[in-house]
């Protein structure tokens, strides 16, 4: 997926929600229950996430066909 260079993360796209939404909805879609213990645990994990990527491969034997 190519990345918007209008919103570049999820960071970006919160800051343009919060701008454009009723400030009530907004704290309605973003807080969480019980102190927001899982809110920060799930913000926290899906920051833990580093995703790897591979240069300087040899792609020279890959095929991409596929069925439908």
């Amino acid at each position: 997926m190519p990345i918007n260079s209008r919103h570049p993360s999820i960071e970006h796209l919160r800051d343009k929600a919060r701008r454009r939404m009723p400030g009530f909805a907004f704290d309605y879609l973003e807080g969480g229950c019980n102190s927001n213990i899982n809110l920060q645990r799930n913000t926290s994990e899906i920051r833990d996430i580093r995703l790897q990527p591979y240069y300087i491969r040899d792609y020279a034997g890959s095929d991409l066909r596929t069925e439908l």
